[in-house]
């Protein structure tokens, strides 16, 4: 009888076992997700200081609170430009886009402003202002001559976006047969401060 007590595998001879204990559900902790905000003005956010964007050309010192670094040989939304950083005590607060993709048919100059229109309202939206300004009326009745008209300083366009943190600003105007292109972004939250430096720039030497 004892022999047969050791054939009995263990867990018979000691009855029913305790049902096993359950598991404890352990909850990961998610890991927090950096969101990186969208780029201001090219790869620079608005505040950053001349360390955080880089050497990227000649710094020009405007006033003694401004100054503004320049960098030759960009490219901005199928165009060839020259990028400009503006710093307002060591903080960028504008940025500019001078267009100088040439063209010796100065009507093409109007269809680079209605491309960046287009690149631009996909981004910031519905322009607050997309206008015409005719300071003489030559040319006016004749779009063919449209892009002469500019050239000579009859007719300029300007459009202009506004985001809570950015403004933006359009323009195509020109002089003695010249074309100017470009954009302008600047800082809101530093809109009056960068107005008033502007306006210390302008009266130097009167």
């Amino acid at each position: 009888m004892k022999r047969l007590l050791f054939l009995v595998p263990l867990i018979l001879a000691c009855g029913n076992p305790p049902p096993p204990p359950t598991p404890l559900k352990v909850t990961p902790t998610p890991t927090p997700v950096k969101v990186t905000p969208d780029p201001d003005f090219r790869d620079s956010l608005w505040g950053m200081t001349h360390g955080d964007v880089g050497n990227k050309g000649e710094v020009i010192t405007l006033t003694p609170n401004l100054d503004v670094m320049m960098e030759e040989d960009c490219h901005v939304a199928g165009f060839s430009c020259i990028a400009a950083y503006y710093f307002l005590n060591d903080k960028l607060v504008m940025g500019k886009f001078i267009i100088t993709t040439p063209h010796a048919d100065k009507t093409l100059y109007l269809q680079d402003y209605d491309s960046l229109v287009t690149k631009l309202t996909a981004k910031y939206g519905k322009p607050v202002q997309n206008e015409f300004f005719w300071r003489n009326d030559l040319y006016r009745n004749d779009p063919e001559q449209w892009g002469m008209a500019v050239a000579v300083g009859h007719l300029s366009r300007i459009a202009h976006w506004v985001t809570p943190r950015t403004e933006v600003w359009l323009g195509l105007k020109g002089d003695n047969y010249e074309v100017h292109l470009r954009m302008d972004y600047s800082f809101v939250s530093y809109k009056e401060d960068l107005a008033d430096e502007m306006h210390r720039l302008q009266s130097e030497g009167l």
